[in-house]
């Protein structure tokens, strides 16, 4: 078994469907990932807002392991 690795995806924008702005960055890391031969652990999203600066962030922590 090989270690546990994460690779973080964000996407940010003034628009409150920002985690709809993650989904591409996402599903192209995740087609990136299994194409390099890991095998995908877990995926952890979240999100905020801070109204003061109209800006909204998206992150995803994609957690796996490389297959050997």
């Amino acid at each position: 078994m090989g270690a546990l690795q994460v690779r973080v995806v964000v996407a940010y924008g003034a628009d409150p469907g920002h985690l709809e702005m993650l989904e591409p960055k996402l599903n192209d890391a995740l087609a990136k990932l299994v194409k390099a031969g890991a095998r995908i652990i877990d995926i952890k999203l979240t999100s905020t807002c801070n109204p003061r600066q109209s800006i909204c962030t998206a992150l995803a922590l994609i957690i796996y392991e490389m297959q050997t």
